[in-house]
């Protein structure tokens, strides 16, 4: 019997061959474990793609946690190995990186409690019994004297009735505790059971060799499976992953895990082990199998009496070896020592933390409060059970294995069958209220977690109201603060007074230097030159002829690079700031370029003709001068300058400066209204067109500053103007924020208190809708009610079916093969529901009706009319007589004849049964002398069936039953000798099972059984004489079968 609990989900147990490589193994084993139990770490998976994304997926993962409780024979433990080992690391193609690595070995803690142990703490019982003989220690597995020569007075001894009975109970309890199949078990019994003879035929050194021998064995068993439980943890790190070869060994080969840690241990102490880090039984598996041995019990035939033993031997032995099963307050833990019930204590407070930590793990249900106490409760119930089921021939109820009940089948067929339907009905109720029950409690659970849940909520909502309000409060102070309104009155008429400022300078700015003088003269000069003067003196040449287009030579001796005056005087005009791109005149650039004399030459002008040009030439430079400088005092005085060169009117940057201080008095006077609230929200109105405003007097006040100079002082004065407009503007923002702020704030706290106030009527309405303690109360205790109703139809179910399968053995003569509990199904699954229990009556109908078939015709009545012929007489002895005489009583076993023997009228029938019976005494007389009653005297015989009855099988087999005694009543009335028709009257007949009805009550005993016949009441009625009895017979009235 194994078994074992994880406490991981990685735990599988497999009995194919082992298919992971072990890379890093060190030897060879032998053959491979016929099973696994494994918590092994998953592998890694290569790196085929050469990514970084699957570079960490190469390494193994760690071996897991893997706690097993086992309890076997040493035999069946062979093989076994336990394994957490680590993954192992994979390959990669990822040039330049390490292969994956391997997983760090997990932890393994193996407990192993094996079936031998009692079985040797008994056998050395058994040897110290005997006494040692001389010269050698009893028990002692080093001792190597065996074939020493005996004492003559240990040949002498005779073996004490003690020792055969202890070697009868060790057989017993290794039948109970090991498999049949075990090597050692066949070993063992072989040896023990030539011992289990009368004592007189035991030789005492004999005996005393044997035994020391056996404990020897099972010694070196023991020894031997502590060191292969030791071989069979396997707890080492994973191997590195292998280098990859398609890359030319360009990856280095992973690093191995490190080893885990495993702990082992064959338990062969008194004690329970512990304390313990994991859960070695699970209470409902431990309650299944008390059941199914319990369901055995109720069937109560050997074999299953066996079964039960089997199965309660293994549970409680292995629930000893871990837990106390001893109650806090029982003598035996009283006993103890103060040190050892410390110990006791801490044993049970781990297992109690483990089981709480683990429950969810391990499948614990909710309701189940001190899973540790539930299971010393089932342990102490198996161990009561199995000291009954051992020490007891009879079943759950009481009886012995060959009782037989009273009623008839058909009694218990249709009895079983209403039971049944009442089982499902009550079965159907209580679990429909459990579940309402567990629903209710689920809801119960639920609703705790919501309220608590919801309060968490409600608190942390407080705590975010209360810091919001905080918030909110300090930004109402921020906004109705006068220092802040005092601020911006200053910022705002620091801004006014730069406008201001920026404003005169506008209109007193006079833009008029030395180099716009110079430019302007420097135009007049282009258009004027000294080289001109002289063609000014020249007489006016006649009109020009037209061209003539064959006429090459005229201005060939002009350079066609030097432009003519007629090009410049049109192309250029005078006063325009963009007519020279290169430079003022009188740059480099403007020189003329020297002109190659001309040959010809030229007649020389005379005085008058100097003069009068000069005059001309004088009169033209004054014209150009002044309105070149008439031009500039005008652009000066009502212009000014921009910074790509045009100018912009004076009026216009004057009337836009007053716009920006109309706006900014628009604003000044909003921001100095009374804050207004909605009166529904409570929300601070803000002014959008506030801010329309000051974007759009920021939008002017920077295109200002990107228009003019920099360094000039509209420019300048600019720049401070816009830094005011900032500074003014900043205030503004933040106070404009502070009351968005405060916008949202109050939002956000309306918001929450909103929340919190549904909070508040979901918390109220769970609570009136929630699962009240009045309810749960009523709930517990009609769940209880209802529990024991359905309990008490399923024991009496259950006891119904046992019944009527002993009845069925009863009616058949055939034992029956259904004995198993849980009708031949997997152990694990027993479960004695209704269903199952159906299952189990159907069966055992099926099998009264294949036995019916099987047994051929149906038996004869005798006699085959009642009313005309006699039954089948058995006579009393004389010597049974005269008892009967003497002491007005006597008891009488009747033989069963079998197959080839007679009894009186019995002659070579099988299977007799009989359903009436009357005892016919001779030699009773009528007492004249008294006075009789008119209808005559009534003779009474008590007849009582002692319940044991023999049947013959029509095969010859002999079945023996015992039941309840049976009493009859048999009386009748002597009639006159004058009445012809007879000389008696029948009374009371003495049936023993009525024919009347549809279904008899009772099944017919045997009349191969013990009488008693009690003639005492006879002798003290007046009315009768029967001192003159001269003889007695029974007369039998029944069925029968013949052999075969």
């Amino acid at each position: 019997m194994r078994s074992g609990f994880r406490q991981e989900h990685r735990v599988w147990v497999d009995y194919s061959r082992n298919r992971h490589a072990e890379h890093h193994a060190t030897a060879k084993r032998s053959k491979e474990p016929r099973a696994i139990v494994s918590a092994r770490g998953e592998d890694g998976k290569p790196n085929v793609t050469g990514g970084k994304d699957d570079r960490s997926g190469t390494h193994g993962k760690g071996g897991h946690e893997l706690n097993i409780f086992v309890g076997q024979s040493p035999s069946l433990l062979q093989g076994i190995q336990f394994d957490a080992r680590g993954g192992h690391g994979a390959e990669t193609n990822e040039a330049g990186q390490q292969a994956g690595e391997g997983g760090e070995g997990g932890h393994a803690r193996v407990l192993v409690l094996p079936t031998w142990v009692l079985i040797i703490r008994d056998l050395n019982k058994v040897i110290k019994l005997l006494g040692p003989p001389k010269d050698r220690r009893l028990g002692d597995p080093d001792s190597d004297e065996e074939d020493a020569l005996p004492d003559e007075d240990d040949t002498e001894k005779i073996v004490p009735d003690a020792v055969v009975n202890g070697i009868v109970g060790i057989v017993r309890g290794i039948c109970r505790l090991c498999q049949e199949d075990d090597p050692l078990c066949q070993s063992v019994l072989s040896k023990l059971t030539p011992l289990c003879v009368d004592t007189s035929e035991l030789p005492w050194l004999e005996t005393v060799n044997t035994l020391t021998a056996l404990y020897k064995e099972l010694n070196t068993a023991l020894g031997k499976l502590s060191l292969e439980v030791r071989d069979s943890v396997k707890v080492p790190g994973g191997s590195g992953g292998s280098s990859a070869r398609r890359l030319g060994d360009r990856t280095a080969r992973g690093k191995d895990g490190e080893k885990g840690s495993g702990k082992w241990d064959v338990w062969e102490k008194k004690s329970p082990a512990g304390p313990l880090k994991f859960a070695p039984l699970h209470p409902l598996q431990c309650s299944m199998q008390l059941e199914k041995a319990a369901a055995y019990f109720y069937f109560g035939d050997n074999d299953s009496l066996f079964a039960a033993q089997r199965i309660l031997a293994r549970l409680y032995t292995k629930m000893r070896a871990v837990l106390d099963l001893e109650e806090d307050d029982s003598p035996t833990v009283a006993a103890l020592s103060a040190e050892n019930q410390k110990a006791r204590q801490d044993r049970l407070c781990a297992l109690k933390e483990v089981y709480e930590s683990q429950r969810n793990l391990i499948g614990i249900p909710w309701d189940m409060q001190d899973p540790v106490g539930e299971l010393c409760r089932i342990g102490r119930e198996a161990g009561t059970m199995l000291f009954q089921v051992t020490n007891t021939s009879v079943d759950y109820y009481g009886r012995q294995d060959n009782w037989a009940p009273r009623q008839s089948v058909e009694m218990f067929q249709n009895e079983t069958k209403h039971s049944l339907e009442v089982l499902q009905d009550s079965e159907s109720l209580f679990l429909e209220l459990s579940h309402q029950q567990e629903k209710g409690e689920t809801e119960q659970r639920l609703l705790s977690s919501t309220l608590e849940q919801n309060l968490t909520g409600r608190n942390h909502i407080e705590k975010e109201r209360k810091a919001l309000v905080h918030e909110f409060k300090a930004l109402e102070r921020s906004i109705q603060s006068q220092v802040l309104k005092a601020e911006i009155e200053r910022r705002r008429q620091a801004l006014i007074y730069e406008l201001g400022v920026l404003e005169n300078v506008t209109k007193s700015d006079f833009n008029l230097n030395l180099d716009m003088i110079s430019k302007s003269l420097g135009n007049v000069a282009k258009e004027i030159k000294v080289t001109n003067l002289a063609k000014l003196s020249k007489r006016k040449p006649p009109p020009a002829k037209p061209k003539d287009p064959t006429d090459k030579d005229e201005n060939k001796d002009k350079d066609p690079k030097m432009p003519t005056d007629e090009t410049k005087d049109t192309n250029k005009p005078t006063g325009d700031a963009t007519e020279n791109p290169k430079g003022p005149p009188g740059t480099p650039d403007d020189k003329e370029k020297p002109t190659k004399p001309n040959p010809t030459p030229k007649p020389k002008p005379t005085g008058h003709d100097l003069k009068t040009d000069f005059l001309e030439f004088s009169k033209g430079i004054y014209n150009k001068t002044g309105s070149e400088l008439t031009q500039l005092l005008v652009d000066g005085f009502l212009n000014i300058p921009k910074v790509d060169g045009s100018s912009v009117n004076k009026l216009l940057v004057i009337r836009q400066i007053a716009n920006i201080i109309g706006d900014l008095a628009k604003v000044a006077k909003s921001s100095q209204a009374k804050t207004t609230k909605n009166a529904n929200t409570g929300e601070i109105e803000i002014d959008e067109s506030q801010d329309k405003l000051l974007v759009a007097s920021q939008a002017q006040i920077d295109k200002f500053v990107e228009d003019f100079f920099p360094d000039s002082k509209v420019g300048g004065q600019a720049q401070k103007a816009k830094d005011a407009l900032k500074a003014y503007s900043d205030l503004l923002a933040d106070r404009n924020h502070d009351r968005v702020q405060y916008n949202l704030v109050l939002k956000a706290i309306l918001v929450l208190q909103s929340v919190k106030t549904k909070l508040e009527g979901v918390d109220e309405n769970l609570k009136q809708e929630g699962y009240r303690a009045a309810d749960k109360g009523q709930m517990d205790q009609m769940v209880r009610l209802i529990g024991d109703i359905y309990s008490w139809n399923r024991a009496r179910a259950m006891r119904l079916i046992s019944d009527y399968g002993r009845a069925i053995y009863q009616q058949t003569l055939v034992p029956s093969e259904n004995v198993e509990a849980g009708d031949r199904t997997n152990d694990a699954a027993i479960s004695l529901t209704a269903a199952k229990l159906k299952t189990m009556y159907e069966s055992r109908h099926n099998e009264l009706f294949t036995k019916h078939g099987d047994s051929g015709s149906d038996a004869s009545p005798f006699p085959m009319d009642r009313t005309k012929g006699h039954g089948k007489f058995v006579h009393l002895t004389p010597e049974e007589v005269q008892i009967l005489k003497d002491h007005g009583q006597i008891r009488i076993r009747l033989r069963a004849p079998g197959p080839g023997e007679t009894l009186q009228d019995f002659k070579r029938e099988a299977d007799v049964r009989v359903d009436c019976v009357r005892i016919w005494i001779d030699g009773i007389k009528i007492n004249r002398n008294v006075k009789l009653p008119e209808t005559g005297p009534v003779v009474k015989i008590d007849i009582a069936h002692e319940g044991d009855s023999i049947y013959y099988h029509p095969e010859g087999k002999v079945r023996v039953f015992s039941h309840d005694r049976i009493k009859i009543t048999w009386t009748y009335r002597l009639l006159p000798e004058t009445d012809k028709e007879g000389q008696f009257e029948i009374v009371n007949d003495g049936v023993i099972v009525s024919n009347k009805g549809n279904i008899p009550g009772y099944a017919c005993p045997s009349p191969f059984a013990s009488w008693t016949i009690s003639i005492r009441d006879l002798q003290q009625d007046k009315a009768f004489d029967v001192t003159g009895i001269t003889a007695a017979r029974f007369e039998f009235f029944g069925t029968n079968r013949e052999f075969k």
